[in-house]
C-alpha cells in the first residue's frame, strides 16, 4: 500500500517535471519566434535591429509608411512593387540603396526627406509614372542611372553642388527640366501655367503659338478664320502664319510685335485694312502679296527692312505712308501698283485723302448732270448721254472745257460757265442746236476754232472785251447772233 502510494507520487512528479520542461521549451520557441517578428510588420521587412528596410511581405501593396527611426532603405527593398503608388519616408532615413525602387511603375510621387545623404545607383529605375522629384541639399551623392527610364519625369529640383557634374549619368529624360531651387521650380510652374492659358485663349481664335507663346506659327482652319486679336505675349508673326486665310478681313496687332515674317499674310484676299504698330522693325518678303482688297498701309518709322514683293498684287492699294529713309526705288521692289501713291507723313496722306473726298463729291455731283470730269475735276471731258442733256451748271472747280466736250448735245438749252474757266476747246459746243445764249466769263483767255459752230438757235453771246471780231469768226458763230462784250 505504501509502495503504491509512493509509486503514484513518483509518477506524478515525473509528469509534473515533464510538463514543466515542455512548457519551458515551448516558451523558448515563442520567444525565439517573437525575436524574429520584432523585425517584421504587416508589410515591411527589416534588418539591423529595425534600422534598415530590406523588403516587403507583399509586393502588391499600394501605400507604405516607413516607421520613424529607420535610417536606411536597403538595396532592392521595393523591387518590382508595381502597384506601389505612394510612400512616406521619415526624416530619420539618410540612405536609399541601389535598385531600391526598381520597377515601381505606379509610383507617381515621392518626398525625399531633408536629412537624406545618398541615393544609390538605379534607385528609381523604370519608375515610369514619376513626374517630379525634389533632391534636398543634404544629398551629396547620387549613383549612376538613378533615374533611368523615368519617362514621365518633367521636373527635378537638384542642389547647386551637382551643377558642375555630368548630369547625363543620372539619366534624366531629355525633356525633363532641371531646377536648382524649389522657388525656381515654382516660378517655372507658374510660367508654364501662364503659357498654357495663353495657348488655350489663342486656340479659341484658331491661333497656333510657339512654345514660348511669342510667335504666331499658324492657324488651325485657314479658310474659316475671319477676325483675329493677337495676344500681348506675341512679338513675332512667323513665316506663312496667315498664308491663304482667304476669309480674314480684320486683325489687331499689338505693340509687342517687332517682326512680320515672309508670306505671313500672302493671299489674304479679304483683308482690306491693317494697322502695323510702331514697334515693328521688319516686314518679310511677300508679306502682303496677293492682299487684293488692301486699300492703304502706314509703315512705321522703326521699320528698317521690307522684303521684295511685300505688296505685290495688292491691286486695291491706293496709298502707302513711308518713312523718309525708304526711297522710291525701294518701294518699286515691293511690287506696289502704279496707282498706289507714296506719302511721307500721315499729315500729307490726310490732306490728300481730304482732297480725294472733295473730288469724289464733285464727280458725283457732275455725274448727276451727265458730266464726265478729269481725275482732278478741273476739265470737262464730255457727257454720258448727249440726247438727254438740257441744262448744265459747270462746277466751280472747272478750268477747261475740253475739245468736243458738248458737241452734238442737240437738246442743250442752257449752260452756266463759272469764272474759274480759262480755256474752251475746239468745237466744244458745236452742234448744240437748241442753245439760246451763252455768257463767257472774263476769266476765259482762249476759245478754240468752231467752238459754237452749227449752234443754229444761238441768239446772244456775251464775251470778254479782250476777244476781237476775228476771234469770233473762228468760233463759227452765225451772223444773226448778238455779240455783247464786257
Amino acid at each position: 500500500m505504501n509502495f503504491a502510494v509512493q509509486k503514484y507520487r513518483i509518477t506524478g512528479t515525473l509528469i509534473l517535471i515533464g510538463s514543466l520542461l515542455f512548457c519551458s521549451i515551448a516558451n523558448m520557441e515563442v520567444r525565439a519566434e517573437t525575436e524574429e517578428i520584432v523585425h517584421t510588420n504587416a508589410v515591411l521587412k527589416f534588418s539591423d535591429g529595425g534600422k534598415t528596410v530590406i523588403g516587403v511581405t507583399n509586393n502588391k501593396v499600394e501605400y507604405i509608411v516607413i516607421p520613424d527611426g529607420v535610417t536606411r532603405i536597403g538595396d532592392r527593398a521595393f523591387l518590382d512593387c508595381s502597384s506601389l503608388r505612394k510612400i512616406t519616408i521619415p526624416e530619420s532615413v539618410t540612405h536609399i540603396g541601389e535598385d531600391a525602387f526598381w520597377g515601381c511603375t505606379s509610383l507617381i510621387g515621392i518626398t525625399i526627406p531633408g536629412n537624406m545623404m545618398h541615393i544609390g545607383a538605379r534607385a528609381f529605375y523604370r519608375c515610369r509614372t514619376l513626374r517630379s522629384i525634389t533632391v534636398p541639399e543634404s544629398v551629396t551623392s547620387i549613383g549612376e542611372d538613378a533615374f533611368l527610364w523615368c519617362s514621365s519625369l518633367v521636373s527635378v529640383v537638384l542642389p547647386e553642388h551637382f551643377a558642375g557634374q555630368e548630369l547625363q549619368r543620372f539619366r534624366f529624360p531629355s525633356t525633363c527640366r532641371i531646377y536648382h531651387s524649389v522657388a525656381d521650380a515654382q516660378k517655372s510652374k507658374a510660367e508654364m501655367a501662364r503659357l498654357e492659358a495663353l495657348k488655350l485663349a489663342a486656340a479659341a481664335q484658331g491661333l497656333k503659338l510657339s512654345d514660348d507663346c511669342k510667335t504666331v506659327v499658324g492657324v488651325t482652319e485657314r479658310e474659316k478664320v475671319k477676325k483675329i486679336v493677337l495676344p500681348s505675349s506675341v512679338t513675332a508673326i512667323g513665316d506663312r502664319a496667315f498664308w491663304d486665310c482667304i476669309a480674314l478681313w480684320n486683325i489687331t496687332i499689338r505693340d509687342s510685335v517687332t517682326s512680320i515674317g515672309e508670306d505671313s499674310f500672302a493671299r489674304c484676299s479679304a483683308l482690306w485694312s491693317i494697322t502695323i504698330p510702331d514697334s515693328v522693325t521688319s516686314i518679310g518678303k511677300n508679306a502682303f502679296s496677293g492682299c487684293s482688297a488692301l486699300k492703304n498701309v502706314t509703315i512705321p518709322k522703326r521699320v528698317t527692312a521690307i522684303g521684295n514683293g511685300a505688296f505685290d498684287r495688292c491691286d486695291s492699294l491706293t496709298g502707302i505712308i513711308l518713312p523718309e529713309h525708304f526711297s522710291d526705288e525701294d518701294a518699286a521692289a515691293w511690287g506696289l501698283s502704279q496707282n498706289c501713291r507714296i506719302f511721307r507723313s500721315v499729315a500729307e496722306a490726310r490732306k490728300v485723302k481730304a482732297e480725294m473726298a472733295r473730288l469724289d463729291a464733285l464727280k458725283i455731283a457732275a455725274a448727276s448732270q451727265k458730266l464726265k470730269l478729269s481725275d482732278d475735276c478741273e476739265t470737262v471731258i464730255g457727257v454720258t448721254d448727249r440726247e438727254k442733256v438740257k441744262k448744265i451748271e459747270l462746277p466751280r472747280s472747272i478750268t477747261k472745257i475740253e475739245n468736243n466736250a458738248f458737241e452734238g448735245c442737240a437738246y442743250l438749252v442752257k449752260i452756266t460757265i463759272p469764272p474759274s474757266v480759262t480755256d474752251i476747246g475746239d468745237r466744244a459746243f458745236s452742234g448744240c442746236s437748241s442753245l439760246l445764249s451763252v455768257t463767257i466769263p472774263s476769266s476765259v483767255t482762249a476759245i478754240g476754232e468752231g467752238a459754237f459752230s452749227n449752234c443754229a438757235s444761238l441768239k446772244k453771246l456775251t464775251i470778254p472785251a479782250h476777244f476781237t471780231n476775228g476771234d469770233v469768226e473762228k468760233w463759227g458763230v452765225f451772223s444773226g447772233c448778238q455779240i455783247i462784250r464786257k
